[in-house]
């Protein structure tokens, strides 16, 4: 995760913002800034890329083993809650839709060569050990969610970290 901030925050000039971008494959994904004394989200994605680059300089840096908060990935109880709230229009420009969830759903990942031959100390995490334990070849994205009852951006999460590693395709 790629995090920004002012330069001059110290929390005496008000400015008590944290910029988020989530990173795959060195493309941003997805973008948002959030109030750092409470976490709310205050501007997402393209809105908060705009917002951002209008702020001058800024300080940069990279946290590869950040948690990434549910706010940055998008759900599909989300997009039902924001469609409700704003026009259809404005949600489809800053969540995915869920033609883009059903597609990714249906995928059926394969476990790769390195990835069967991985102890299971290789697996950073527990999530990482449940998803890629469900990962045989047969099964859909959409199935292993049913399976894990987690929601689908945070096993698509998991899958791009197991692909990142080489442990699946």
């Amino acid at each position: 995760m790629l995090l920004v901030e002012s330069p001059a925050q110290n929390g005496t000039d008000g400015a008590n913002w944290q910029g988020q971008f989530r990173l795959a494959n060195g493309a941003v994904v997805s973008c948002l800034v959030r109030n750092k004394t409470d976490g709310q989200v205050l501007l997402t994605n393209e809105e908060a890329v705009l917002w951002l680059t209008r702020q001058g300089r800024l300080e940069w840096h990279m946290e590869e083993d950040a948690p990434v908060t549910d706010a940055l990935l998008p759900s599909l109880p989300q997009y039902e809650e924001a469609q409700r709230d704003q026009p259809r229009e404005e949600v489809i420009e800053v969540l995915q839709s869920p033609l883009i969830w059903e597609k990714q759903l249906r995928y059926i990942p394969l476990r790769t060569i390195r990835g069967n031959a991985a102890p299971v100390s290789a697996f950073v995490s527990r999530e990482q050990r449940q998803v890629f334990a469900l990962v045989d070849g047969q099964r859909t994205i959409g199935e292993i969610v049913r399976l894990l009852h987690k929601p689908p951006d945070a096993v698509l999460r998991v899958l791009q970290e197991l692909q990142a590693a080489g442990f699946v395709a």
